[in-house]
């Protein structure tokens, strides 16, 4: 369980690097979207750390279940996360679908940001080391 649960944080790691990279190339659909994985991917090992094979592996699944954690939990930063996730699947699902409607790139920029601190609050709940800072181009 230990080796899912890294697997599936390298990846939650892989998808904040693209985003904190798209992100300064104003790419705010692409943005929003990897944003939102690197979140989904970081609640996955956080529920696959607790649940094992039983965790959620649908979206609304996981997002619920991280919900009910980041309550139950109660760190502010982890309350936090808990909303973030949701704001950032909703405006995965819009930036995915909605043909005539383009996330701003302000908003884009939030959601990397969003990412950014999920992705601590859910390192230091996994005890594993923060995401690495933004290395400058």
């Amino acid at each position: 369980m230990k080796e899912d649960v890294e697997a599936i944080w390298v990846m939650a790691l892989d998808f904040l690097s693209d985003c904190e990279a798209i992100v300064a190339l104003s790419r705010p659909r692409v943005t929003t979207h990897s944003a939102y994985y690197a979140m989904f991917h970081a609640a996955r090992a956080v529920l696959v750390s607790i649940d094992g094979d039983r965790a959620a592996t649908k979206h609304h699944g996981v997002v619920r279940k991280f919900g009910q954690i980041a309550v139950a939990d109660g760190p502010p930063e982890m309350l936090a996360a808990g909303r973030a996730i949701n704001v950032a699947h909703e405006a995965r699902i819009e930036a995915d679908y909605e043909l005539r409607q383009t996330p701003k790139s302000i908003d884009a920029s939030e959601r990397a940001a969003d990412a950014r601190a999920f992705l601590a609050a859910c390192a230091r709940h996994l005890g594993l080391p923060p995401p690495a800072p933004i290395s400058p181009l």
